[in-house]
């Protein structure tokens, strides 16, 4: 349990449309929910969009005197993360932004467990039907060793990891296929997957979202399913 943390990044807009998106906010928590790192994080551009509506970042947080160097932050980043499992929602976005990346073996992104996904049947003609019920259960739908396979036995002593890069290393939908009927799946909001399966409201409509809050919540969904969703991983290992 030790070796398991949850991540969860806020990101501002630069650019001369605020198109791009820059790292702004990092918080990571342990297993027991405690706090390991939450900073906001010193942008090295001009920020054209705080989109503080939804990321909660203001410009006197991100020049603040405890805002982190990008280059601390995401030391200080690797660091926590090395040799241990990450838990996130979106983890491609996460790490894309700190220029990260983490092996696959080690990462479990609940926007793309497919017990949390939405999943619609597709007819022989290629046309969606109805949507499956997103609490059916999970056996009837099993993970081929495509999207399980390690990258770890290649990396040595997490040398990869220490490497950085804008390349996600998340699986993407592409990589997910099943046994059984045709499914399309799609991932699912962080805060409809909270609400159905922890009865918890986060981003609220018309409130800024909390980094910790997502954290946290990405973790006690992870935690909700970690039996089975090891076993997957153990099944095809």
């Amino acid at each position: 349990r030790n070796s398991i943390v949850a991540l969860d990044c806020e990101m501002v807009g630069v650019g001369e449309h605020g198109e791009r998106s820059a790292l702004a906010r990092v918080s990571i928590v342990n297993w027991d929910y405690d706090v390991l790192l939450d900073t906001y994080v010193k942008v090295d551009e001009p920020v054209t969009d705080y989109r503080t509506f939804v990321s909660g970042v203001r410009d006197k947080d991100i020049q603040s005197d405890k805002a982190m160097d990008l280059h601390v932050c995401r030391n200080m980043v690797l660091k926590i993360l090395k040799g241990r499992i990450l838990v996130g929602h979106g983890l491609e976005n996460d790490l894309g932004a700190l220029n990260i990346t983490h092996p696959k073996c080690d990462t479990r992104d609940t926007a793309y467990y497919p017990l949390y996904m939405t999943a619609t049947l597709v007819s022989p003609m290629g046309r969606a039907s109805r949507p499956e019920s997103r609490k059916s259960s999970f056996s009837s739908y099993t993970l081929t060793p495509s999207v399980m396979e390690s990258d770890c036995s290649s990396t040595g002593s997490n040398s990869s990891f220490l490497s950085t890069s804008s390349e996600s290393q998340s699986p993407s939908l592409s990589e997910i296929t099943y046994q059984g009927p045709m499914m399309q799946l799609k991932p699912r909001k962080l805060k409809e997957i909270a609400r159905e399966w922890l009865g918890i409201m986060i981003q609220k409509n018309g409130e800024e979202h909390s980094p910790l809050e997502d954290a946290l919540a990405a973790l006690a969904l992870y935690k909700l399913s970690r039996v089975q969703w090891e076993d997957q991983y153990l099944a095809v290992s």
